[in-house]
């Protein structure tokens, strides 16, 4: 968490936490942590489920490797640089 940044409140999480969401099992074996935070969510408010809807191209997106995403990101970091 980066809350007291110098660039401001920004929060978020590693992306390794899922994993441990997926580990972490009921005493059944039957659940894990990450079903029991999806239910907890959906009980909430439901529409925060529904923002799979919204990713649009994830399965292409998915078929880029990490150094042409790298690539891209490095030509817009500098685009923005010279604007």
């Amino acid at each position: 968490m980066h809350s007291n940044a110098a660039a401001g409140g920004a929060w978020g999480f590693k992306l390794n936490v899922f994993d441990r969401l997926l580990d972490t099992k009921s005493t059944d074996r039957k659940r894990n942590l990450m079903n029991f935070v999806a239910q907890a969510i959906a009980q909430k408010d439901a529409s925060a489920t529904s923002f799979k809807d919204e990713l649009i191209d994830l399965d292409v997106a998915a078929g880029y490797g990490h150094a042409v995403l790298c690539a891209a990101a490095s030509i817009l970091r500098s685009r923005c640089v010279h604007s």
